[in-house]
């Protein structure tokens, strides 16, 4: 539970960081400043889903379902294939 209000905490100051920080005055954003701050979002999106992968791996955040990696990642892929999906 912990690490989601954490999750939620963190959401909020970035946020806030972004919004009424860094970008306080309206001008026009060129390519390279929309590629760094492209590229900070990202590698903070990637940390938080390592984190979370090595917090389930390890077993310091409970798993209420008990799946594993290698079976969310077959149905997902099932999922995509499905014909009651693909029939919608």
């Amino acid at each position: 539970m912990w690490v989601w209000v954490l999750f939620i905490a963190l959401i909020t100051i970035f946020l806030t960081l972004d919004l009424g920080i860094f970008h306080k005055n309206d001008h026009v954003i060129k390519t390279k400043e929309a590629g760094i701050w492209t590229a900070i979002w990202i590698t903070v999106a990637l940390s938080f889903s390592g984190v979370i992968y090595w917090l389930f791996s390890t077993g310091l955040v409970e798993n209420p379902t008990g799946a594993h990696s290698q079976q969310c990642r077959f149905k997902i892929y099932n999922g995509l294939f499905d014909r009651t999906v693909l029939e919608y």
